[in-house]
């Protein structure tokens, strides 16, 4: 009978490897804490009459934004799940870039 040997899986082959993957957490990092703070948003503007209104905000420069690119602004429900999209989007690229830079410069 013949044994079987395992070799030991390396975690990171190469260095691209290692980029890869520190890309990819940087991005699920980013985007979960773009899609929390936006779950936080929404809470809160619903409990609050009087909480800022980020959204409206939002929506008045995406359909200022298409005007003036001569395209139709969505309007009601579709101009907000736009403006929620691009936000949590854009949110999420914003704070995926946090986890990319070094240890020692990014405190």
């Amino acid at each position: 009978m013949q044994s079987i040997k395992f070799k030991p899986i390396k975690q990171f082959t190469t260095c691209r490897d290692y980029a890869i993957m520190k890309l990819l957490k940087s991005l699920i990092a980013g985007f979960a804490g773009a899609a929390a703070l936006n779950i936080l948003h929404e809470s809160v503007k619903r409990l609050d009459p009087d909480a800022p209104r980020i959204d409206l905000l939002g929506e008045q420069a995406l359909s200022k934004s298409m005007n003036l690119l001569n395209l139709e602004a969505p309007e009601g429900n579709n101009l907000y799940l736009a403006t929620l999209a691009g936000d949590i989007i854009s949110n999420g690229l914003y704070y995926s870039a946090i986890g990319l830079g070094d240890k020692k410069t990014s405190m």
